[in-house]
């Protein structure tokens, strides 16, 4: 299933497909703490974090250009003047690649340290996804 985005909270009837399709890392549980008697439990929401591998995806002698780059962050409804906004999300959820809906926040990326950059051309663009709660 295709990874599916939409501005606001609960808004499952909004979700439409993330094109291009990003890459996914997973989503991270928050610290795992380990009480004295040995049991552990996790702490803090979950995050995950969105890649956008421009140059491999663009032909050898071209990169993406900023329409892309603008379009993949109106997805999210992210621009300078709004660096987080709350969303809803469809992530692959288990091993048979059913999506998962979750509420979290959507971060503008702190360009250029959050990017892979070559000859002042960006090369990925990573958009973190923070406080997931599944809905």
């Amino acid at each position: 299933m295709a990874i599916q985005v939409a501005t606001g909270y609960n808004n499952t009837a909004g979700l439409t497909n993330l094109v291009p399709e990003p890459r996914l890392t997973g989503i991270l549980r928050g610290r795992w703490l380990v009480r004295g008697d040995g049991l552990g439990r996790a702490d803090g929401k979950m995050r995950c974090e969105l890649i956008w591998d421009f140059a491999l995806a663009a032909s050898s002698s071209t990169y993406w250009d900023d329409f892309v780059f603008n379009n993949i962050l109106s997805q999210f409804g992210l621009s300078a003047s709004t660096p987080s906004v709350p969303i809803t999300i469809a992530l692959p959820g288990n091993i048979l690649r059913t999506n998962i809906n979750y509420n979290g926040i959507a971060n503008l990326p702190d360009l250029p340290s959050e990017g892979t950059w070559d000859r002042r051309k960006l090369l990925n663009l990573r958009i973190p996804i923070t406080g997931l709660v599944t809905i």
